[in-house]
């Protein structure tokens, strides 16, 4: 089956098994109070720690009535108008005196809350009219102690703004102060969410800055700026501690129009991702639309721009399943090559956010917000997907780092390669030369043009012997690391102005391996950075070893005294030792000193000896070894 036809067959599957899944409601966290004709019993009081959701059929006197109504809670009572809910709730003698507490998440209403006649708090400010009520959306936990016997609640609630609005969610009842400390959790983690999005926000905003894919990183950060705004205030647990006095209808329009961006930018994001595709135009056109939405929440009357919403949800989905479908695609294409590039845990992402979209749709038709998931997905959207951006990213440097290390071996073999092929090519041929040279002056001696080519081809044998130990020395295979060492610093002493001392342990010596030579180069480099940057009087070399480690420390007296940040900024010597380093699984240590000195100090792993560990005075770069 070719992979697109699979990658849809499975979308639909999901499609069929998440629109279910997503309107399961959450069971409820709260042991039920049953209440039955407006009056309920504190079932038993022994629960220190329990916390009870008082469900059933309170007493409703809409609009000032006389008569009242039993109407079920949790649920939308009305849509406009006032009303009182009135529960007769009995305590048993062991709670009279012990202080209470009373929750329900208000959205869209303002109202007081009496308890046996008097006002323990209040959500917003309930008035008779338009004119005096003012709505809010805070959250707030009510204090209250009751007495032996029947204790009564009243909540008078009004409603004037709001399509949907009366006793909105379940009214919650503890002891003192477990739900204080629930709604201080919620504000806490509300507000961890908010600062976590907005630095994965400026993540990816860096990133669009310094990426070739820069569309990609600028919508996604646009789209989880967006959502975190728009997370603080679907869930109001914690804007009103940022903005206190802020208009409800400011706070419900925005979180209308945060949402529709927010999904605009992500969605658009993965656009920018996967181009070019032939589905862009889905992407294309739901943008189109949720700018279109934004437009007319900000200038239509709340309760039409309310309802211009009920759309949005579903256009959502179907966006949403139109990515996992592609996704699907990408993942089987990959799949057929070897290689998931990450496609299953973004893929789990995915569903991670259309369950959230699924959920709260569901739970907006049908007027109940007992869990709200949407923040929650796209948190975890937005997480997961920087996580796996991180990963790649670090994925990119190690191998960058291989790839940088692969050079240096390269170059070695490369050098290798062309010691030998000048060794033994024009080498050979130089010193057959030289030799014809001498045989025939023997037969013709003291003929001028004989003793020029002899002498020219000995000065040419000498820049190739020069030429190949620059290579790759030849005295390290037969005289191992230290006779390495000390020829190189010989070579050094010739110039007549520098002084090398080199101090060298017989156990540091491993001779022509791999290790042997990246120390060479080690030595070597650290020495032609200090003729090369500075004019040193004496270069001091110390190689010793410990059970596991071999030490390497360079030090010359020509660089003065600066700033750590100015060492190293030109050539690229440095780096190329610590690759070197790093090849070896060692750690580097390089930079000035007090004194006028410049140290260059390495520990490379190797197998563990049984000789003694040397010690020795390292002065400088003490600290380091």
């Amino acid at each position: 089956m070719v992979p697109e036809k699979k990658a849809w067959i499975t979308t639909a599957i999901g499609l069929l098994i998440f629109l279910p899944l997503g309107m399961i409601p959450f069971s409820s966290m709260y042991k039920e109070i049953s209440v039955a004709g407006g009056t309920a019993a504190w079932p038993d009081f022994s629960e220190v720690h329990a916390h009870y959701s008082l469900n059933g059929e309170w007493l409703l006197f809409p609009d000032n009535s006389k008569e009242g109504v039993l109407q079920e809670v949790p649920a939308v009572a009305w849509e406009r108008g006032t009303g009182m809910y009135t529960l007769e709730l009995y305590f048993p003698e062991s709670a009279a005196g012990i202080p209470m507490e009373m929750y329900s998440r208000n959205i869209g209403s303002s109202g007081d809350v009496l308890f046996n006649g008097e006002l323990i708090g209040s959500f917003g400010v309930y008035g008779e009219s338009s004119e005096e009520a003012v709505p809010s959306a805070q959250s707030k936990v009510l204090l209250f102690t009751p007495e032996a016997g029947w204790n009564t609640i009243d909540i008078l609630v009004s409603n004037f703004t709001h399509p949907r609005a009366g006793l909105w969610e379940r009214i919650i009842v503890s002891r003192s102060p477990i739900l204080s400390l629930k709604l201080q959790r919620r504000q806490a983690f509300s507000l961890l969410m908010f600062g976590n999005l907005l630095f994965i926000a400026l993540f990816h905003l860096i990133m669009a800055l310094l990426n070739k894919q820069r569309d990609y990183f600028a919508f996604f950060s646009g789209g989880v700026l967006f959502a975190a705004l728009g997370n603080i205030v679907q869930a109001p647990y914690a804007v009103y501690l940022l903005l206190p006095d802020i208009d409800y209808i400011l706070l419900k329009r925005s979180q209308f129009f945060l949402y529709y961006l927010a999904a605009a930018f992500i969605f658009k994001a993965f656009q920018r991702e996967q181009k070019p595709m032939k589905i862009s135009v889905f992407f294309d056109l739901f943008m189109a639309f949720c700018l279109v939405l934004v437009l007319l929440t900000a200038l239509l009357p709340f309760s039409t721009a309310y309802s211009m919403s009920a759309p949005f949800y579903p256009l959502a989905v179907a966006v949403s399943f139109i990515m996992v479908g592609y996704r699907f695609k990408l993942l089987f294409s990959y799949t057929s090559h070897g290689s998931l590039q990450w496609a299953v845990p973004r893929l789990i992402g995915d569903f991670i956010l259309i369950f959230g979209i699924i959920h709260d749709a569901h739970a907006t038709l049908t007027g109940r917000y007992d869990v709200i998931t949407m923040p929650l997905a796209i948190y975890a959207y937005s997480v997961l997907y920087t996580l796996l951006l991180a990963a790649s990213f670090v994925k990119a440097l190690k191998r960058n780092e291989r790839a940088k290390q692969e050079i240096i071996l390269s170059a070695d073999r490369e050098r290798q390669r062309l010691r030998s092929d000048i060794h033994d090519g024009v080498g050979q041929l130089t010193h057959g030369l030289e030799y014809l040279a001498a045989g025939a002056l023997q037969k013709y001696p003291g003929q001028a043009e004989l003793i020029k080519i002899r002498d020219a081809a000995k000065e040419i044998n000498l820049d190739i012997r020069r030429i190949l130990n620059g290579l790759s020395p030849a005295v390290l295979e037969h005289a191992g690391l230290e006779g390495a060492i000390t020829e190189l610093a010989d070579e050094i002493r010739l110039n007549g102005k520098t002084t090398v001392t080199v101090e060298m342990d017989t156990a540091a010596d491993v001779g022509s391996s791999q290790i042997g030579l990246q120390i060479y180069y080690i030595v070597k480099e650290s020495i032609s950075n200090a003729l090369r940057h500075a004019d040193p009087d004496i270069i001091r070399i110390v190689l010793d070893r410990t059970d596991s480690r071999i030490r390497v420390f360079v030090e010359n007296d020509g660089v003065p005294t600066r700033p750590k940040a100015d060492l190293c900024r030109r050539g690229h010597g440095i780096d190329i030792i610590r690759y070197r380093v790093n090849l070896l699984e060692g750690v580097l240590y390089a930079g000035s000193q007090g004194g006028g000195k410049f140290c260059v100090a390495a520990e490379i792993p190797v197998r563990k000896s049984r000789t003694k560990s040397s010690k020795r005075d390292y002065t400088a770069c003490k600290e380091f070894l």
